[in-house]
């Protein structure tokens, strides 16, 4: 069977040659069959043809060939230019502009559950007179943490996501006298993601100077979690004893911090060696104080 040049060198060839085979197969049942493509003049058929029935004689699975300026090309995936474009489109038919041209923007998810229809829309309301005890902050980071994807997903009741905000004040109320603009914070407002964020003051805590608003995006919950739970609700103090349970995510290392700050001994559960070593090498944790929490031995190691 042959195919010209303009069947060739179009992206349809390899679907050409699909139905080709499919056509071959039901014809002649389970009998070997080859399927040899290419531009043939009457002058060079023997020396095109014998290279492309050499190779598919050959002890492999490749049965549809092409030559193509001296050069045997065998089918494979081509772009599907116009199911790309379908993929991508995520048919929310709205403008895209860049971030410069609005004030303020705030992530929204359009449909629970895909990811793909989230995007940043104008809020304007951070523009509006600020109220006596509140301040408004330009965002410099935000923290991304499990309950944001769950909210994402549809799988949790509130609309929304947490939000662990530093960034720098620009402007204050009129009963705010301990921060004032170009001060850096990181705020706990809930919300959304915002490039501006109006907040309580109570909600906020000014960092220092120095402060790395990045890093300090991942500080926030954590630590605040650490302690309240450890300090509000335990009240640990020097030389008792706490331990700690998966131990290495954001909030056991936060409690490590803390712990080791009052004074507390610490034992703590691992999962994988390397994480039992990192507790060693970087937390200063005796390997004595390190359990395994899936082994019989837990008990016992515990109560040592």
């Amino acid at each position: 069977m042959v195919l010209y040049r303009d069947q060739i060198d179009s992206v349809d060839s390899g679907r050409a040659l699909f139905r080709i085979r499919e056509y071959v197969i039901s014809g002649t049942g389970n009998s070997q069959y080859y399927i040899f493509c290419s531009e043939i003049e009457q002058d060079l058929i023997y020396s095109s043809i014998f290279p492309l029935a050499t190779a598919a004689n050959r002890a492999t699975c490749e049965t549809d060939f092409i030559l193509k300026d001296g050069v045997i090309y065998i089918s494979r995936v081509v772009p599907d230019m116009e199911l790309s474009e379908f993929t991508l489109d995520t048919g929310t038919g709205r403008d895209e502009q860049k971030f410069p041209t609005f004030g303020n923007i705030q992530l929204a998810l359009e449909t629970p559950c895909l990811l793909v229809t989230m995007y940043f829309g104008e809020k304007p309301t951070c523009d509006i007179a600020l109220g006596a005890d509140e301040v408004k902050i330009e965002v410099k980071a935000v923290g991304l943490n499990m309950k944001d994807y769950v909210i994402a997903m549809g799988n949790f009741e509130s609309l929304k996501s947490s939000n662990e905000s530093p960034g720098i004040i620009s402007r204050v109320g009129e009963n705010v006298t301990h921060l004032q603009s170009g001060d850096k914070v990181i705020c706990l407002e809930r919300g959304y993601y915002n490039t501006f964020l109006r907040s309580p003051v109570q909600e906020c805590l000014k960092l220092d100077d120095d402060a790395d608003l990045v890093e300090m995006a991942t500080v926030g919950i954590t630590h605040g979690t650490a302690i309240y739970a450890l300090d509000y609700l335990a009240h640990l103090e020097a030389n008792e004893t706490l331990l700690i349970q998966v131990v290495t995510g954001g909030l056991g290392l936060a409690a490590i911090q803390y712990a080791k700050y009052v004074g507390a001994e610490i034992y703590a559960t691992v999962g994988t060696q390397p994480k039992k070593d990192y507790l060693i090498s970087e937390c200063g944790i005796p390997a004595n104080h390190i359990s395994w929490p899936r082994t019989l031995e837990f008990k016992n190691d515990l109560l040592k």
